[in-house]
Parts: C-alpha cells; sequence; structure tokens
C-alpha cells in the first residue's frame, strides 16, 4: 500500500453516489476507479490491485447479494485486498461476519470513508 496516495476501487451503479464518492476522493487526495456491474468488480481489482475496495452491496449480482464479496475474498489475486460493504444498518452489521473487512451504513460521510483510510495507513505503518 503506498500510504502516500491511495487508490480506491468503487462498485456502484448510482451515478450520483459515484460522483459523491469522487469528490470525497478528490477532497482526500486518493484515486479511483470505479466499477458498475457486479462482473466487473473482481477483474478490475487484479488488475488493478487497489488499496480498498468499497462495494454496495445493493449492486445487481447473480450471486446473490453476498457473492461480489465471497469472489473477491475467495479469488488469490484479491483476497488480501480490504473490502468495504456500505449498505442499510442490518446488512452493513451482517457484512463482516460475512467476510468484509469493514462496513458502513448509508448515507455515508466524508469523515467514515475517511476512517477507514486513516486505519489502512495506520495498519501499513504498523506492518513496516
Amino acid at each position: 500500500m503506498n500510504i502516500t496516495h491511495l487508490s480506491i476501487l468503487l462498485a456502484e451503479c448510482d451515478p450520483d453516489f459515484v460522483y459523491l464518492f469522487e469528490r470525497y476522493a478528490q477532497q482526500g487526495g486518493w484515486s479511483i476507479v470505479t466499477t458498475s456491474t457486479s462482473q466487473e468488480v473482481v477483474t478490475t481489482a487484479r488488475q488493478m490491485q487497489p488499496d480498498v475496495i468499497f462495494v454496495n452491496l445493493r449492486l445487481p449480482t447473480s450471486d446473490g447479494k453476498w457473492g461480489i464479496l465471497r469472489a473477491l475474498k475467495k479469488d488469490t489475486d484479491t483476497f488480501a485486498i480490504p473490502v468495504v460493504i456500505y449498505s442499510s444498518k442490518s446488512e452493513a452489521e451482517r457484512a463482516e461476519q460475512e467476510g468484509a473487512d469493514f462496513s458502513l451504513c448509508k448515507p455515508i460521510l466524508y469523515e467514515d470513508v475517511q476512517g477507514i483510510v486513516d486505519g489502512l495507513k495506520f495498519n501499513c505503518l504498523a506492518d513496516t
């Protein structure tokens, strides 16, 4: 992880939320790549190797709402990348039981994202 320039993969189909998250990324100095379909998430994560992946649990998928998370955590190229699931409160609470590294409840504020980024940077520094 490059702690001075964090890369984020955002799996989101709502253009308004993509715009909001892009503003958060600009404010935080992070780079962001977005995918709008569940089929693109694992492929893009393999190619990009982002520092963190944010996934809207409501992203349409053929494998059920936890399918993207399971696929990312089973894949040998992506299992170590932290995954943040965001959705309703009840689903966010279950996300960590399903294997997510972090979970957030909508609406998501900049401070929520910054808190996760700061935690990732702290863990990276602690590992060196």
